[in-house]
């Protein structure tokens, strides 16, 4: 029966609002689990998923599912949650310190954050550090522990010596980071491309590098370099992580999650590119190399993630199980 038919006879279900396909990765495996109530538009359904930052559907039981743990865990979301505060708002007064090459310290955590009421009604926590902290921030939401549902979804990743580099540069961004040339896909091309000579390379693009046409010159020449593929940008990233060799990335959330998932990690730093928080953790684990350096020996013997605390605390262990009890709990709440 089509998912039209469906709606016809089904009531209202859950509904999965999401702008970019980094976004529905996220959401997919719940999704293909509740395909039977799946509805549109969101403000008829029972249940709304979101891996965004938009506000919550009135009369609904709004769900936020975070994609990205670089920012959104680390200083965003706790902003972000708090009732009639939006993000673009916040991100705008970032622009002109962006400009600037300054720090942007309107996304720095709160210094006395307190309990703020929440915008939606559960948060799915990654892991231990991301319960205690939404906990810690947040007041009237359900702290759920179902964990990362994409990664759930793989069941953990593993590495393979003989496979490829896959190097997962972020877009151009100044609003977050408040810095020039976040990406290091223009800086770090040609070290990538002389990797290429020893190594296969697998590039995954950010889908936004490629919506907003970024650096279309430098794409062109990785797509015509030798023992380099250029993978969709709108594939799902954890399909292409699994089986590589290593993850060369800079300020992508991918970067840490590909590290607790065991990957080896080096980080790809333009200058004067600020590291806070998260990133700034990351560093501290894992390589880090400057424009114009060689990426050759690394390449072909990288050293494994070793901070295995620090990986638990981050996320929990990739279960696909827990991605029927998420399902079976969203569809619960229809009932």
């Amino acid at each position: 029966m089509s998912r039209l038919g469906l709606r016809g006879v089904l009531r209202p279900g859950v509904s999965f609002p999401h702008r970019h396909p980094h976004e529905e990765v996220h959401l997919r495996p719940l999704m293909d689990r509740l395909q039977d109530v799946l509805v549109a538009p969101p403000e008829k359904a029972s249940v709304v998923v979101q891996a965004a930052s938009d506000p919550p559907v009135r009369g609904a039981w709004n769900v936020q599912v975070f994609h990205g743990l670089g920012d959104k865990g680390y200083t965003l979301n706790p902003l972000f949650l708090q009732r009639r505060r939006f993000p673009r708002v916040r991100t705008a007064f970032n622009m002109p310190l962006a400009r600037l090459r300054l720090p942007a310290p309107f996304l720095r955590p709160p210094a006395r954050p307190g309990r703020r009421r929440s915008r939606y009604d559960q948060l799915n926590a990654y892991g231990p550090r991301w319960v205690d902290l939404l906990e810690e921030r947040v007041k009237d939401a359900t702290i759920s522990r179902h964990g990362h549902v994409a990664l759930n979804e793989m069941g953990g990743l593993t590495t393979d010596p003989e496979g490829p580099v896959v190097w997962l540069p972020t877009w151009d961004n100044r609003a977050y980071l408040g810095g020039p040339e976040q990406s290091s896909l223009r800086t770090f091309a040609d070290a990538v491309m002389d990797m290429a000579r020893t190594v296969p390379v697998l590039v995954k693009l950010h889908p936004l590098t490629v919506r907003h046409d970024q650096q279309a010159a430098v794409r062109r020449r990785l797509a015509a370099a030798p023992g380099i593929t250029m993978a969709p940008a709108d594939a799902a990233p954890y399909r292409l992580l699994e089986g590589a060799r290593a993850v060369l990335t800079d300020t992508s959330s991918l970067g840490f999650e590909a590290y607790c998932s065991g990957l080896p990690v080096a980080l790809a730093r333009n200058p004067r590119v600020p590291l806070p928080g998260l990133h700034r953790e990351l560093a501290e684990r894992v390589p880090i190399f400057g424009v114009g350096e060689s990426l050759r020996a690394w390449a072909e013997a990288p050293d494994p993630a070793s901070d295995t605390a620090w990986a638990e605390d981050l996320l929990y262990p990739p279960v696909p199980g827990r991605n029927d009890a998420f399902a079976a709990e969203l569809r619960g709440r229809m009932l």
